[in-house]
């Protein structure tokens, strides 16, 4: 090596050490800062998921906070993206644990019907979901049916209980079954959506200011709506890093009636027809 080629050499890992150095001071503040926002990370977690977000949310559509309130935290999807973004930050510092465990290998036929918990909306509180990516299938308590005269729908069974759903949390399962589908209002839940309209209720647009993509129904129609949820509805979920395979077999193994898409059965599809039907009646912008 020349002296030359030997220079070179050291600037070049001198600028990596640089750089590497920076990198590391500026993180190393950053996780010091992040640590000391856990308090007001739990206190946002705990505002959305008791209710008093969505009414604020609600009073503010009824024009009801001064028009120069700061009010960024009830912008649309505002709260829920900073959430769902602090999650996938600790799930990223979580992999570079020096504990991390191996990757089992993965056995589709062995993942898709075991190893699910319950959640009993009457009995269990939302924070006994674990904030984990993974799956859940919607059951019927014995003795409900799915809204609405519709006697001719097939169902299957899990766990002795009649399936009406299955979906994927892609980030946090608590919030995706415990916000969104039994406690949020419906622009941020299809399921909810498809319930709603089942009950009859029509959809009215979320924001003031109208778009062709977020629908809700009335408060009253919300509360209305959870509370046949908590009624009616039994949830099962398992957190799982392998979630879109689950979905796609749950879907082929149950064929739930309310899902929509990746289904193609025969086995009811008039009556996801006609629920598309129904979901399709939007009030005119």
């Amino acid at each position: 090596m020349t002296p030359k080629e030997r220079i070179a050499r050291i600037q070049k890992m001198e600028d990596s050490f640089g750089s590497v150095r920076k990198a590391v001071d500026d993180l190393e503040k950053a996780l010091d800062g992040f640590d000391k926002l856990e308090r007001r990370i739990q206190e946002l977690e705990s505002y959305q998921e008791s209710g008093e977000w969505l009414e604020d949310f609600e009073a503010d559509e009824r024009g009801e906070l001064p028009r120069d309130l700061l009010r960024g935290v009830l912008s649309e999807d505002g709260l829920d993206g900073l959430l769902s973004d602090v999650n996938c930050l600790r799930a990223r510092l979580a992999s570079y644990s020096d504990e991390q465990e191996e990757i089992p290998d993965y056995n589709p036929a062995l993942s898709t019907m075991s190893g699910y918990t319950v959640y009993d909306p009457l009995v269990n509180k939302k924070n006994e979901i674990p904030e984990e990516a993974g799956n859940y299938i919607v059951t019927l308590r014995a003795g409900s049916t799915i809204p609405g005269n519709y006697p001719d729908v097939v169902m299957r069974e899990f766990e002795g209980k009649r399936v009406i759903y299955t979906g994927v949390s892609t980030k946090n399962l608590r919030g995706r079954i415990g916000h969104d589908h039994f406690t949020g209002h419906s622009s941020f839940s299809t399921f909810r959506i498809s319930l709603g309209c089942l009950m009859g209720f029509p959809l009215i647009h979320r924001d003031r200011i109208p778009d062709r993509k977020h629908y809700r129904f009335s408060p009253e129609n919300e509360a209305t709506l959870s509370q046949w949820m908590k009624e009616n509805l039994i949830v099962y979920h398992k957190p799982s890093m392998y979630y879109e395979d689950i979905e796609t077999m749950l879907i082929l193994a149950l064929n739930p009636p309310l899902n929509l898409e990746k289904n193609a059965a025969p086995v009811n599809a008039g009556f996801r027809e006609h629920l598309k039907g129904l979901r399709s009646r939007r009030p005119a912008l």
